[in-house]
């Protein structure tokens, strides 16, 4: 597919340079990545089950307290 062929208004055209090839390999913030590091093995990730949950019962008490009030 040439660039002339792709619809602009619905797709952005993105080139990539291939000289960042250079930097597949390279960490290029070491101390960084080692607070990262640390702080994903001290902290951990947080449990994005019970996030959802917990979204899901405030949109439910949302719901609900919406539908228990009268339009007038």
């Amino acid at each position: 597919m040439n660039i002339n062929e792709i619809d602009t208004i619905k797709k952005p055209i993105v080139i990539i340079d291939k000289s960042l090839d250079f930097y597949n390999d390279k960490v290029l913030f070491p101390e960084k990545l080692a607070e990262a590091n640390k702080m994903l093995r001290e902290v951990g990730l947080p449990d994005f089950t019970k996030l959802e949950l917990e979204r899901k019962e405030k949109e439910a008490q949302k719901t609900s307290a919406d539908e228990s009030t009268p339009t007038d």
